[in-house]
């Protein structure tokens, strides 16, 4: 005790203090006068490589001890707001567990190269812990021994069904002004606390509905305020990439855009850096299956490419990275046929 150094009064910080100083911190880091820069900073300096998730391996040259992905090459977004998108049923949630499994352990998925490997948070909605448990074994169950090992170390899971009012923005029913939940703020500040070392890579939020605004899908600024606040999850530690999965619209007789598939509001769909959709074809009887994972909408990697999935009981087992033009043409060329065949009496 005789070596210990006693705080003096002034020394000490209340917690409420301690909370002050942080929400100053906050206030002056949105400032204008913080974020402001001239153009001259960004033409005299090298401008800073973008960070990629996913990409295609043909693409990926090695710097030392960085991958650098060649734009074209580039496949998912490091650091973004994404959506993927599907009808239900179609296997959203065992594919984004399964592909956390792989960016945790940092290994190759379906004809992707993870770029940016890292811990990965599963925010989960819709299931309770037993649940969660059943899924992400089933997900990872034909993982080899080290990849699950590794995934199983870096992959944090929140099983929310059943605690409540889990959504991020609070409505004002007399002025009708969205804010920020005190739920969300619990949220951030638990991944903020428990990030490990070098932060979080990925953050799953699964799916939409559950965490949105109740006038998400119908207003805008409702619906701006809930994405606002899922950006914010990409300034956690690590700045990681943040996919939240959600449901499409049925699909109309001219449907031409798939982006405008995406049910809700446009500001959803506007505030999405990166888009993508999974649509899958009916199981065999043995639960064979081939499911599409495309990006629609990205404002930072390929569109050309999407990738073709494998699946059994809708996980995927394995996969390979097509052209989109090579995979819509034979899709055009499938419907052709059928429609041939339709012209002409059976036996001729």
């Amino acid at each position: 005790m005789a070596d210990e150094t006693l705080k003096t009064a002034g020394d000490v910080v209340s917690p409420e203090a301690a909370q002050k100083a942080d929400d100053a911190e906050k206030t002056a880091a949105r400032s204008f006068g913080r974020l402001g820069v001239w153009a001259r900073d960004f033409v005299e300096a090298e401008a800073p490589p973008r960070r990629v998730l996913l990409a295609r391996k043909e693409g990926e040259k090695r710097h030392g001890a960085d991958v650098l992905v060649e734009p074209g090459a580039a496949w998912m977004p490091a650091g973004k707001l994404g959506l993927l998108a599907s009808p239900g049923g179609k296997g959203k949630t065992a594919a984004v567990l399964h592909l956390a499994g792989h960016v945790a352990a940092g290994a190759p998925w379906c004809g992707l190269e993870v770029v940016s490997p890292g811990a990965v948070a599963l925010v989960v909605g819709e299931e309770d812990r037993e649940e969660c448990h059943r899924r992400v074994k089933a997900a990872w169950a034909k993982l080899s021994e080290d990849v699950r090992r590794r995934a199983a170390a870096r992959t944090l899971v929140l099983p929310l069904a059943g605690t409540g009012d889990n959504r991020l923005v609070t409505e004002n029913p007399v002025d009708r002004t969205v804010t920020k939940s005190e739920r969300a703020g619990e949220l951030l500040a638990y991944l903020r606390d428990n990030a490990p070392s070098e932060g979080w890579a990925l953050v799953v939020v699964d799916p939409f509905s559950r965490f949105a605004g109740m006038d998400a899908e119908t207003d805008n600024a409702a619906a701006t305020r809930t994405m606002e606040v899922l950006e914010e999850l990409t300034k956690l530690p690590g700045a990681p990439a943040v996919l939240v999965t959600h449901h499409t619209r049925k699909r109309g007789k001219d449907e031409v855009d798939p982006v405008e598939l995406i049910r809700g509001s446009s500001a959803i769909k506007d505030a999405a850096r990166w888009a993508a959709m999974l649509d899958a074809d009916p199981q065999d009887e043995s639960g064979k299956g081939r499911a599409v994972l495309r990006i629609v909408k990205s404002n930072y990697t390929s569109t050309a490419y999407a990738v073709e999935l494998v699946t059994q009981h809708g996980i995927p087992e394995g996969g390979n990275v097509r052209p989109v033009s090579e995979m819509d043409a034979e899709k055009t060329q499938k419907k052709g046929g059928k429609e041939r065949a339709g012209n002409f009496p059976e036996g001729t």
